[in-house]
């Protein structure tokens, strides 16, 4: 987690090199050029495979505006793609309030192994909406998470860590990277990793043989229960150990999926270390992240009389 003050030269350019936009905002328009191949050529985030989407990073910064905040986006495509995006199918998700729409309009293609960065993606956000630690970035719905909101603004004494202004997906992949594909499955350890099966990297397309890579050694075990792992999920969402009552929480080969029945059956997949995943297998957000003070629990998350955010 970076912490600061953001610093408004960072991304004070509408796109960084690496990327191509068309189409118009309500604030800028934004024409940079575009080839007609390129734009024939590039894949959409959604159809890609989920090894392919694994290999995009977005970084979401928070900056002070004269009403509210901002958010600026950068996103890193590390894969072989030109990726495309739709500018109106960024959203904030929140399963407790109303979600935002995104600012922007048009279109956007990332270059592969390049990065770009997008100004005001949202803009006019208040404190209360960036603490809400329930809240998430989502392309299009939340069956695509992007990050979990992980932003701590200051206001006042409520938070012990004040004005973390970046929420990201960039951080280390799970020990599982096909995690989520085992969770459906309520525990029963059948599946073949996405990124090592040797298909291609846009979804749905035919496979064409297959390697073997070894799994990396696995993370420390943080979680160890099924119990632990509901606890963490009640504190990083800003709920009272009452609403425990609405989640169902399995062990399965990766870590733990989380059901909360009051927020339509909705799922969040941990693995053992703590770990918050998307349904591709990247790290939404770290379990120092999950654990540390929010508004509910200044002290962070407490289980057992240990103090996790210590770790």
């Amino acid at each position: 987690m970076k912490k600061g003050v953001f610093v408004v030269g960072l991304l004070s350019l509408l796109l960084l090199s690496g990327c191509s936009a068309f189409g118009n905002s309500h604030r800028e328009t934004s024409s940079v050029g575009i080839s007609s191949m390129d734009k024939k050529n590039s894949v959409a985030y959604e159809k890609l495979s989920k090894a392919a989407k694994r290999q995009v990073k977005f970084d979401f910064t928070a900056e002070k505006a004269d009403s509210g905040y901002d958010i600026n986006v950068n996103i890193k495509n590390e894969s072989k793609h030109l990726v495309r995006f739709d500018f109106a199918d960024f959203k904030i998700f929140s399963p407790v309030d109303r979600d935002y729409e995104s600012d922007r309009s048009g279109n956007l293609v990332v270059k592969p192994h390049e990065a770009c960065g997008i100004t005001h993606l949202f803009v006019g956000l208040n404190k209360d909406t960036l603490n809400d630690p329930s809240n998430y970035f989502v392309y299009i719905d939340p069956n695509y998470k992007l990050s979990k909101f992980t932003f701590r603004i200051a206001t006042g004494t409520s938070t012990k860590e004040a004005n973390e202004m970046t929420s990201t997906n960039d951080n280390h992949v799970t020990t599982n990277v096909d995690a989520p594909k085992a969770a459906f499955s309520n525990g029963t350890s059948n599946s073949t990793n996405a990124a090592d099966s040797g298909s291609s990297d846009v979804a749905g397309s035919a496979s064409s043989g297959s390697e073997s890579i070894s799994k990396p050694t696995a993370p420390a075990k943080i979680l160890d229960s099924t119990a632990i792992a509901k606890a963490l999920y009640l504190h990083s969402m800003g709920f009272t150990a009452a609403r425990g009552e609405d989640v169902d929480v399995v062990s399965t080969d990766y870590g733990y999926k989380v059901t909360d029945n009051a927020l339509s059956g909705s799922a969040n997949y941990y693995n053992d270390s703590g770990d918050e995943l998307d349904d591709n297998g990247n790290v939404i957000a770290t379990f120092s992240s999950l654990a540390g003070p929010t508004a509910a629990d200044p002290e962070g998350f407490i289980y057992k009389n240990s103090n996790y955010s210590q770790y």
